[in-house]
């Protein structure tokens, strides 16, 4: 018989009783009477015990690192044991736990890969009464997040890894293919994005649609188009005043380079203009003020264009000589060799262009494209 003294919490009384005549009495600590039941249990007992009452789960990790200290050979067994209890009471819950605390407290990658593997196998056997596909997925996120994949130089790991599930999701359909595929180009490098595409490109033609008369460039971006324009050098009449009070008749302009951006709604969002004085425009061709006024030193054209949407590129071949058409003020002009607009407007009036009058803006024709600005 067992009895606990109400003024002690460190040890128990055991009496040895025969017939209800108590022979002999001695004096036990808890713990020893404890240790001693459990000594009697089966060890899937144990486990389940352990799993389930949440004061003991503690032990798990505390086991886990004596064990990796000092006998790692051990961890075979007592993982054994854990899936024993598993297969006495299978069910989801039980199986993510058990692998929620081999990922959480065992030191994984400093396991022999033959180890981990025999292991993870036991595991695995586990898994095979799963049916819920969203543990499965969180069970095998942790072991990647773990694993860190990308920690291995060669990557021959992470290589095997997408392969397989680039294999399995062949086997469902293309969609799910394409969207792996998608995710992970976010984060590699765009050459290698454009790798991967080679293979494909002579299968792929890229046509602009019909282009603006003079069209110097064409860019298109995700959000936007720009289109570069070329208008030669020559004569235009200028209307001066905020009541075109004066007329200029066929004032010389250098050749100028107008580049215009528009949405993919084909709406003009700005326009810009500058001079050049290269016969031929490349990439390396010198930009220069535009010699008038109207026009920021960036060469923004302080113009608001309102229009309807256009519904072809070729339409914007109009807009430089709306733009040479327009009423001119004295606004933003930047005097060139301390010459009046007016003065010089008047002056250049039959004349052709006279390119030493133009201020350099340090810039090329290649520093205007969506990447440059």
């Amino acid at each position: 018989m067992i009895s606990i003294p109400q003024d002690s919490d460190r040890f128990v009384n055991v009496h040895n009783v025969f017939n209800g005549i108590t022979l002999d009495t001695k004096q036990i600590l808890v713990g020893d009477l404890i240790y001693a039941f459990m000594d009697q249990l089966d060890d899937h007992l144990h486990l389940a015990y352990l799993l389930n009452n949440n004061p003991l789960r503690h032990l798990i990790p505390e086991v886990l690192r004596q064990v990796e200290d000092n006998d790692s050979e051990q961890l075979e067994d007592i993982f054994g044991a854990m899936l024993d209890v598993v297969d006495f009471d299978p069910s989801d819950q039980k199986v993510v736990a058990l692998m929620d605390k081999l990922i959480e407290h065992l030191r994984i990658r400093n396991l022999q890969p033959a180890q981990l593997a025999k292991i993870l196998s036991m595991l695995l056997k586990g898994i095979e009464s799963i049916s819920d596909k969203e543990n499965l997925q969180l069970m095998f996120l942790l072991l990647a997040d773990k694993l860190s994949f990308f920690d291995y130089p060669e990557g021959d790991l992470l290589k095997e890894t997408s392969q397989y599930i680039y294999r399995q999701a062949a086997s469902l359909n293309v969609e799910s293919v394409n969207r792996i595929f998608f995710d992970m180009a976010k984060v590699v490098s765009p050459q290698t994005v454009m790798k991967a595409a080679a293979p494909y490109q002579e299968e792929y033609v890229v046509t602009t649609p019909i282009l603006p008369k003079s069209c110097v460039f064409y860019q298109e971006s995700r959000n936007r188009i720009r289109v570069g324009i070329e208008v030669e050098k020559g004569n235009h009449d200028v209307i001066f005043g905020e009541i075109e009070e004066s007329l200029y008749k066929q004032v010389a302009y250098p050749k100028l380079l107008f580049w215009f951006d528009i949405n993919k709604s084909m709406q003009v969002l700005s326009a810009n203009v500058v001079a050049v004085k290269d016969l031929l425009i490349s990439e390396e061709t010198e930009l220069y003020r535009f010699p008038y006024s109207n026009v920021f030193e960036s060469g923004k054209i302080c113009w608001t264009i309102k229009s309807d949407p256009y519904s072809s590129l070729r339409q914007l071949e109009i807009l430089p000589y709306i733009f040479l058409g327009a009423t001119k003020n004295m606004d933003l002009y930047e005097a060139a060799h301390d010459i009046n607009l007016r003065d010089l407007l008047e002056f250049m009036q039959e004349k052709v262009f006279d390119d030493s009058l133009l201020i350099p803006m340090n810039k090329k024709v290649k520093d205007i494209t969506l990447l440059g600005g």
